[in-house]
């Protein structure tokens, strides 16, 4: 047999090539291949023989120490039952073998699990917990004393079609409460077919630190759209109601303090595109009209837009009162004092529209010496647009008498918003062809007692008359 030197060169191996061996076990030599050499040294060297440890516990929680040694371990737990906590105690620091590994396996969740160094300095990348039929391998390294985790658990779970999963533990997922079915997607409940979004609960909350605002957006179609938010509540037969609610607070969100007088308590805005920009075209607003610690009060005021001004139009008092903000219009609610008010000047040009009201009393003052006695006088007036009802009363005590001279006497001392805006004569019969005559004459408006016959007219003791006239002013 020729020595290795004198035998030719051979630079590419393949797995049928022979090279001799000596075989301790037949006692002489004998040739082997390549492939069968490999496959030698994995089984011996790359891949040793792991030391099976096994362990059902049956508590919530438990402790498993590994055995002392240079094995490789495959630790394989069957818990009875989901464990809450679970404790490895590794092989002591000073009889781990540089290399040696551990594998462990458990057929039940441990939710928090923990290592006992028993002398090494860490164990590097460790999990917290690990969920059933989840696997991971410790790999003990020498020079820095330390275990390290080279395969972790999947983090997989289980789960229900069409469900988003979550988080439940550190590494477990489950369902949670968001379904996505590829067309519609729902919170709290299964989707609602033809809707991209339904959210089930009494309570769907915003919460930030800025203008937060919710839209509701219609980008562009070649048919008529509305973007409309809409709140729909089907009682089945029971009392309910769908609304919108604004809850306005100040303080914080987890302490809320109480609002004060003046403070806006939610607004409704419409806005318009003019070509470069939105605009406002119009509100309608709650206000605080007391500090709601004491009392709770509030207004609600509508607003228009008129040549690009956003102005209020419409004012609802606490207690009911509607007035129009442009001319103090006013419609009174509430007990013995409802009606409707109107300015006491008219400001409207269209000829049919009654735009003016006022009423109340006066005391006309007599000019003249026909007082014997005690006389009073009294005096009341309604406007109505630009008709004036007035009326001038007369009482005479007993043994009293009003004598009136038409050619001297009068009554002024008239209310101005009785008095005409322009010369003015008018009169009321009152008997026995005698007037009450009234007449405004450059800046006077007095009122005589006129009668063509006879220069006086007497009131009788114990009278109390009252005469009247309508005039347009």
């Amino acid at each position: 047999m020729p020595t290795i030197n004198q035998l030719a060169q051979l630079n590419q191996l393949s797995g049928s090539d022979q090279i001799p061996v000596y075989s301790a076990s037949n006692g002489d030599a004998r040739k082997a291949s390549i492939s069968t050499l490999l496959t030698y040294i994995e089984q011996a060297w790359m891949s040793p023989a792991f030391e099976r440890v096994t362990a059902s516990p049956t508590l919530s929680g438990f402790t498993l120490t590994l055995p002392t040694g240079a094995n490789s371990l495959f630790v394989l737990l069957t818990p009875t039952g989901t464990m809450a906590t679970g404790t490895i105690v590794l092989p002591p620091a000073a009889s781990a073998a540089d290399g040696q590994e551990i594998v462990l396996f458990t057929s039940q969740e441990v939710t928090a699990l923990t290592f006992t160094l028993n002398g090494a300095t860490a164990v590097g990348g460790a999990p917290t917990g690990i969920q059933a039929g989840a696997s991971l391998t410790l790999r003990y390294d020498v020079l820095s004393v330390a275990w390290y985790t080279t395969e972790k658990p999947s983090s997989v779970g289980s789960g229900t079609l069409n469900f988003l999963p979550k988080w439940t533990a550190p590494t477990t997922l489950a369902n949670s409460i968001v379904r996505d079915n590829g067309t519609e997607v729902s919170i709290g409940g299964a989707p609602i077919a033809g809707q991209k979004l339904a959210v089930y609960g009494s309570q769907f909350n915003i919460v930030t630190d800025s203008d937060a605002t919710l839209t509701v957006c219609n980008a562009a179609s070649t048919a008529p759209r509305s973007a409309t938010v809409e709140a729909a509540n089907y009682t089945d037969g029971t009392t309910g109601t769908a609304g919108f609610r604004a809850s306005i607070a100040r303080g914080t969100l987890l302490v809320p303090a109480a609002v004060v007088s003046g403070d806006d308590l939610g607004t409704f805005i419409s806005r318009a595109h003019d070509g470069t920009g939105f605009f406002e075209a119009g509100r309608i607003q709650f206000d605080a009209q007391s500090n709601w610690a004491a009392g709770r009060s509030s207004s609600l005021t509508f607003s228009t837009c008129a040549s690009g001004i956003v102005g209020d139009r419409l004012y609802i008092s606490p207690t009911g009162n509607v007035q129009l903000a442009t001319n103090g219009t006013s419609f009174i609610a509430g007990g013995t004092g409802q009606g409707i008010k109107l300015p006491a000047t008219p400001g409207n040009p269209d000829p049919n529209t009654l735009d003016a009201y006022a009423e109340g009393t006066f005391t006309p003052v007599y000019n003249g010496a026909g007082v014997v006695g005690t006389v009073t006088f009294s005096g009341r007036y309604q406007r109505t647009g630009n008709v004036i009802s007035l009326e001038i009363g007369i009482t005479t005590a007993a043994a009293s008498t009003l004598t009136f001279t038409s050619a001297t006497d009068y009554f002024d001392n008239f209310p101005a918003a009785a008095t005409p805006s322009v010369d003015t004569v008018t009169g009321s019969p009152v008997g026995d062809s005698w007037f009450l005559v009234a007449a405004r004459v450059g800046a006077l408006f007095r009122a005589i007692f006129q009668k063509a016959t006879s220069p006086a007219f007497t009131v009788a003791a114990n009278s109390s008359v009252r005469y009247s006239f309508t005039y347009m002013i």
